[in-house]
């Protein structure tokens, strides 16, 4: 597997990111397997909060609300995979994703 420069195994020259615009810079010319891993992790990440409000009682959200938000979470995870995998197919699923 290469190292996050996009070179052989054991290189370790890691991008300097400090900010979005940093971030967006080596995304944009990153591999599409470090583009999906990425988006599969921010995903993942969002799991935990999302699933925690389906325990949270509020008169601002009721069942059906909490509910629509953990489908919209899965949703976006599984929408951000298929867009790496499929970029010529951008413009469908960013009109399936609104």
């Amino acid at each position: 597997m290469a190292e996050a420069s996009g070179g052989k195994p054991g290189e370790t020259d890691w991008p300097e990111i400090t900010d979005l615009k940093s971030y967006e810079r080596w995304l944009r010319n990153a591999p599409d397997e470090w583009k999906r891993v990425t988006a599969v992790r921010a995903a993942l990440r969002s799991l935990p909060v999302a699933l925690s409000i389906l325990n949270v009682k509020s008169k601002y959200l009721d069942d059906t609300l909490r509910k629509r938000l953990v489908l919209h979470s899965f949703r976006a995870g599984f929408l951000a995979n298929v867009l790496i995998a499929n970029p010529e197919k951008r413009d469908k699923i960013g009109y399936a994703a609104a």
